[in-house]
């Protein structure tokens, strides 16, 4: 009824010329977020650009990247979400903003691009926390305060996924501190969750099975099922990781049935399938091994449709024809004689150990390339005399000859706005001066260099210029791809206009040139 009455509005305003109303009417059609209304929203982006009514057209381009999100076509997805950004952004609509980043970040994780989900999240937290501040999380207030803990949820699985766990904790525990609130319950469970998954990351799995144990009965009574599979596998791997292996597996087998329900669980659960049918060949019952291949199978077509990647040490398409043969195998040897099967089964096994023999050598690798880039630094840093950065208080004294002669209040609000300029990685932009960042904090240059040079005892050139080499030697530590580009590349990606000045810095913050720093590490 709603879309006929929708589809009546929109014939009559087209018959009468009114494209105000015609805008109006496609705007309404496209409430309902539903495929058959999708192909309106076309019309709804053309009308909304005629008639310059930019709250019609953010919801056209954050409908279409709904639409391309339900279809799997995540790129064209994260395009439609930029554009709804971009134009929140230009319009000053907050909320707008922060509906369209947190899209737009989910997209992005969905395809396995994780840093840049996580500078996503980062918005939407600062957003959020500012919705709160000097308030109650009472009645009055409550969908502040849930979307405020619904970013922290998102933000600290975002630094779990980009392995940077100590942020990961303390954002869940930001979380947990409002667990003593009936309608945080939600938001407190998925945290406890992401602690158990981060626990066992750690290999402290006494704790990855406190923190899951407990989401259980929650996630129960939502019907969550799939965070139910996600506690059930940390439970039953830890279990096998602390030698309860019967534990364990009655766990895994847990996590099974509600896969046959639910027929989607996340990525990482894979390996709980490959522990199933190393369980059942040492017990040699070729039945459950080739239910439980047929159910990786089952799996991996689910994943390779939803998701869009799948992480180094998870699986790779490659492993599909290799699984399909060895349910093969063991489907035909079912039907033969006990010694040919149990060839068979070694054969299939042996080839296992040596795809994780690879995987091993390759994290080993990884491992040793860390340990080099982490020892390297500390000798760097051992050789420099840095100076500890100067605490401020507000008990400074005008008169004393380190005086800022600067009002406290103004120090603090300029200390806590280069706090969220780093965060955000503001320095990367190529542009940025001291003027146009003191004018964007609301300040003057003249203060925000003394602010500096008291607190780093540097100045703003030598600020920022530290700034982007620390992020261009994180990259270089975490992102395979930087230690790729050339040193112009590198330059632009952390905030440089060109090479020789970022060559300059990186010298003197390291003592070697990048392409030096870069030939030790492989040395």
């Amino acid at each position: 009824m709603y879309a006929i009455y929708s589809q009546y509005y929109i014939d009559k305003a087209i018959k009468e010329k009114d494209t105000q109303n015609i805008v109006r009417g496609y705007y309404l059609i496209t409430l309902e977020d539903k495929d058959e209304y999708a192909k309106y929203l076309d019309s709804l982006v053309k009308y909304s650009k005629l008639t310059n009514h930019d709250y019609f057209l953010w919801n056209g381009f954050y409908g279409k990247g709904r639409y391309y999100k339900r279809k799997r076509n995540f790129q064209q997805a994260c395009e439609y979400y930029i554009k709804a950004y971009k134009l929140a952004r230009k319009i000053n609509e907050a909320e707008l903003l922060d509906i369209s980043v947190v899209s737009l970040g989910l997209v992005r994780e969905r395809i396995g691009k994780h840093n840049e989900a996580l500078k996503d999240y980062k918005k939407s937290y600062l957003y959020t926390k500012e919705l709160i501040n000097d308030k109650l999380p009472d009645s009055s207030n409550l969908s502040d305060f849930e979307s405020y803990l619904h970013s922290l949820n998102l933000l600290a699985n975002s630094y779990r996924l980009n392995s940077i766990l100590d942020s990961a904790k303390f954002y869940n525990r930001e979380v947990l501190n409002y667990e003593n609130y009936s309608w945080s319950k939600e938001y407190v469970n998925k945290a406890s969750l992401n602690m158990s998954e981060i626990f066992f990351d750690e290999k402290r799995f006494e704790l990855a099975i406190k923190y899951a144990s407990k989401t259980i009965p929650l996630f129960s009574k939502s019907n969550n099922l799939k965070s139910i599979a996600a506690s059930y596998y940390i439970i039953g791997m830890s279990e096998i990781k602390l030698d309860n292996e019967s534990i364990g597996i009655s766990y895994l087998t847990k996590m099974d049935s509600i896969f046959n329900l639910e027929n989607n669980l996340y990525p990482p659960l894979r390996s709980a399938y490959e522990t199933l049918i190393i369980h059942y060949k040492k017990k040699n019952d070729l039945k459950k091994q080739l239910y439980y291949t047929e159910q990786i199978i089952k799996f991996d077509s689910i994943v390779f449709k939803d998701y869009q990647y799948i992480s180094e040490g998870i699986t790779q398409k490659l492993d599909r024809p290799e699984l399909l043969e060895q349910k093969k195998i063991l489907e035909n040897k079912l039907k033969k004689s006990n010694n040919k099967i149990y060839l068979w089964i070694i054969f299939v096994f042996i080839l296992l150990a040596l795809l994780g023999y690879e995987t091993y050598r390759r994290k080993k690798l990884t491992k040793r390339y860390l340990e080099k880039f982490d020892n390297l630094i500390k000798q760097i840093d051992q050789n420099k005399n840095n100076k500890e950065p100067k605490k401020l208080s507000k008990t400074l004294e005008i008169n004393t000859n380190e005086s800022l002669g600067i009002n406290i209040e103004v120090v603090e609000n300029i200390l806590k706005s280069l706090s969220e300029f780093e965060l955000l990685e503001e320095y990367t932009d190529s542009n940025l001066t001291a003027t146009s960042l003191a004018k964007k904090i609301g300040t003057n240059a003249n203060y925000l260099g003394r602010v500096i040079k008291y607190k780093y005892d540097l100045s703003f050139r030598n600020y920022i210029n530290n700034l982007r080499i620390n992020l261009a030697l994180d990259k270089l530590r975490n992102t395979k791809e930087f230690k790729k580009f050339s040193v112009y590349a590198m330059a632009k990606e952390v905030g440089f206009k060109n090479s020789e000045p970022f060559s300059k810095a990186f010298k003197g913050r390291t003592g070697n040139y990048p392409s030096e720093f870069i030939e030790k590490l492989k040395n």
